[in-house]
């Protein structure tokens, strides 16, 4: 049975590749075409954030701590292979964004900035921005090296949804995977429900069962009530496993989220041959594909 498994395997033979581990929460992470992942950090008591950049393959850091002038009400706009963009907000607790902070992807360094603009969309060599006019906002190409004018487009969105448009296209084949509901729509359900139900049993899950499977093997995370729990104070746990389907063996179990009041939306991702996920809100994770014992 998979629960004595569980038992008497507490070194699971699937262990992380690396972690990286910061000292606030980590609030978004984005991994640009040259294999950087920037990892924008956040302290919600003191209101404070800040980017650090890492290396996709190895986790080791090539810079942290990059901060600007305003602490709080700043965030990623979009990475590519060379550039990290930085916005602002119109106004506090209000959703619309400003401004444009461009930052050397490889060495943290603020290049440019212009508070005039507002980011629309980005690939690596046009940066496209809107500006408001006194009739209609207006759209411009920049040069993302420098933030000159390169051309000025008028108020016809029609080339800057058509940059959308391939973006989103070239980004869904981008080597991403993500976990869906397990239910009787799943692909795999008549082959795997007996194996789902073993490890993370109906009665016990709280909300959503998310399942991916990769390879020989599937990627189970679910929320189940955490010693403690009570009616009074209702408490979840969200636990991540990786199990090999024909030997059912357990290659990794781990808790990821411990004692929290509501459901986690995130669970894991898939990133072309590794499985992130974050664990208690500040340890990057990642796992190394193929899922082996």
């Amino acid at each position: 049975m998979l629960s004595k498994l569980f038992k008497n395997k507490p070194d699971y033979p699937w262990q992380p590749k690396y972690t990286y581990n910061v000292d606030g929460m980590f609030w978004r992470i984005v991994i640009s075409e040259g294999g950087y992942i920037v990892c924008e950090l956040r302290n919600p008591e003191k209101k404070t954030t800040w980017f650090d950049c890492i290396d996709e393959q190895t986790g080791e850091p090539l810079w942290q701590g990059l901060t600007l002038e305003e602490p709080w009400w700043i965030g990623i706009e979009d990475v590519t292979k060379d550039w990290l963009f930085l916005h602002g907000f119109q106004k506090p607790d209000m959703p619309q964004h400003s401004s444009i902070v461009a930052v050397d992807i490889k060495t943290g360094k603020e290049v440019w900035r212009n508070n005039e603009v507002v980011f629309v969309a980005a690939r690596e060599d046009k940066l496209y921005a809107s500006k408001e006019g006194f009739e209609a906002r207006k759209f411009l190409l920049l040069n993302p090296g420098d933030g000159s004018i390169i051309k000025e487009l008028g108020t016809d969105p029609a080339e800057v949804n058509d940059l959308r448009e391939a973006l989103n296209q070239e980004r869904a084949f981008a080597g991403y995977r993500y976990p869906e509901g397990f239910s009787k729509a799943h692909p795999d359900y008549g082959r795997l429900k007996e194996l789902v139900a073993e490890i993370a049993p109906q009665e016990k899950v709280f909300g959503n069962l998310d399942t991916l499977v990769v390879d020989d093997a599937v990627l189970l995370a679910w929320h189940q009530a955490a010693d403690g729990s009570s009616a009074e104070q209702p408490l979840l746990d969200q636990h991540f496993a990786a199990i090999e389907i024909a030997s059912k063996s357990v290659l990794y179990r781990d808790i990821i989220h411990s004692k929290v009041q509501a459901p986690s939306f995130d669970s894991f991702f898939v990133k072309g041959n590794r499985v992130m996920y974050i664990k208690e809100h500040h340890i990057l994770t990642t796992h190394e594909l193929p899922v082996r014992g």
